[in-house]
């Protein structure tokens, strides 16, 4: 069933030629992306690439270019196979042209996981997990956030997570820095154990000492402490805004040491006898405070804050790592600054 491409005749003769080999297709990919992925979809578009000549070296019948098949698109995401082919003028169809394509049309999953609610001063963690079953991950996110847990209320962790090309997915978690005891009125004396979380509100008193053990978690917000405060490595120490009647003895907390912060958030407070805080490991911050005794603040960790206090007897402050800030205060004893 040979076609006829084209006939000559000279002095009589018939000489005829046959086209019988089929015309060459390809494929031709219009969209470029990163990796060998393209982000929501693709087209593949397919073109003729001749017609071979014939066994004695003379053109063939030519491509029948309507014949050519149409360009494909692919919205989902994975792997995708475009076929095509084209027939010359006389019906010879091509081998197909075939071109493999992944699209990435999925954001990547994203999960962040965090306790409803911890005690202030607690050692919380967020937990992020993403991934990507497609282009994989640009901005991979995965791993532990620590929350912060110096000052109640709630705390967001927020991550994106973007695949290689550039689709994204943003997920929080919200955890609720409490207390498990809160104190409001009177009581002789104070004991926070290891893991508890107690405020002193404005209202509460307390008559006799304040005694927070290894572990336990301490805020005090405007209330009076008649007797002694000792806090013997201290989840976290936090006083605002209060009047303490005692000395005062921090040492080794390993949470954040607040006495005041010279902002309405936490108000300046007066101690009538000494106060010493050492060998904190997580900042120490004392601000705006009225001190009619001695203020000692060393061997410190990550960062100490001693300004805009008031001091009637000595002020020291050495042996603080981090970033110091000692000055100005306004002190009546001898100063020994760092």
């Amino acid at each position: 069933n040979a076609n006829i491409g084209h006939q000559e005749v000279y002095g009589g003769d018939v000489d005829l030629q046959f086209d019988l080999g089929p015309p060459n297709a390809r494929a031709q990919f219009y969209l470029f992306g990163g990796g060998g992925w393209y982000r929501d979809s693709a087209t593949v578009s397919f073109s003729a690439n001749g017609d071979p000549a014939l066994s004695d070296g003379s053109a063939g019948s030519g491509v029948d270019a309507s014949t050519l098949s149409a360009p494909q698109t692919f919205e989902t995401s994975g792997s995708h196979q475009a076929c095509g082919t084209v027939a010359d003028n006389v019906g010879n169809v091509s081998d197909r042209g075939c071109l493999t394509v992944q699209v990435d049309a999925t954001p990547p999953t994203l999960e962040i996981s965090c306790p409803a609610m911890v005690g202030i001063g607690a050692s919380a963690s967020a937990t992020v997990s993403a991934s990507d079953g497609y282009s994989g991950l640009k901005a991979n996110p995965s791993g532990s956030v620590a929350i912060n847990t110096s000052k109640a209320g709630a705390q967001t962790i927020t991550r994106t997570a973007v695949s290689n090309v550039g689709l994204e997915t943003t997920t929080s978690c919200t955890t609720v820095v409490g207390y498990y005891v809160i104190v409001k009125g009177p009581v002789d004396k104070l004991v926070v154990r290891s893991g508890e979380a107690v405020l002193l509100t404005a209202s509460a008193k307390v008559n006799g000492s304040a005694i927070v053990k290894p572990g336990g978690a301490l805020d005090v917000e405007g209330a009076t402490l008649l007797g002694a405060l000792k806090a013997g490595k201290a989840a976290l120490l936090r006083i605002c805004g209060a009047h303490v009647g005692g000395a005062v003895k921090v040492t080794g907390a390993s949470g954040s040491v607040t006495i005041g912060e010279g902002s309405s958030g936490c108000a300046a407070s007066t101690f009538a006898r000494s106060v010493a805080v050492k060998a904190a490991a997580a900042g120490v911050s004392i601000e705006g405070n009225v001190f009619d005794s001695s203020l000692k603040v060393t061997a410190n960790a990550d960062g100490t804050m001693v300004t805009a206090n008031k001091v009637a007897g000595a002020l020291t402050v050495t042996g603080n790592s981090g970033t110091v800030t000692d000055e100005p205060n306004e002190v009546k004893g001898k100063s020994k600054l760092q």
